[in-house]
């Protein structure tokens, strides 16, 4: 399992306007592993993921440990 983040810059108010996110939402899809975007306290988007990787991109990786079986993990 892999989990990785990252932050923007804080964003001004007429940049948050222009995109229309005017709350705290937190937005995901599950449908690619795991992948979340927040807007923080201090107004930035955090974005965030988790994911399995293919064994044969991690050659040091004996399991899928953690991982869904899937078609593409087995």
């Amino acid at each position: 399992m892999n989990s990785s983040m990252i932050a923007t810059d804080p964003i001004s108010e007429s940049v948050w306007a222009s995109i229309g996110w005017e709350g705290r939402e937190t937005v995901g899809d599950t449908a690619h592993g795991f992948f979340y975007a927040q807007r923080t306290v201090d107004d930035r988007i955090a974005i965030g993921g988790r994911a399995c990787i293919p064994i044969r991109l991690l050659p040091h990786r004996t399991s899928m440990a953690g991982c869904p079986s899937t078609p593409s993990s087995t």
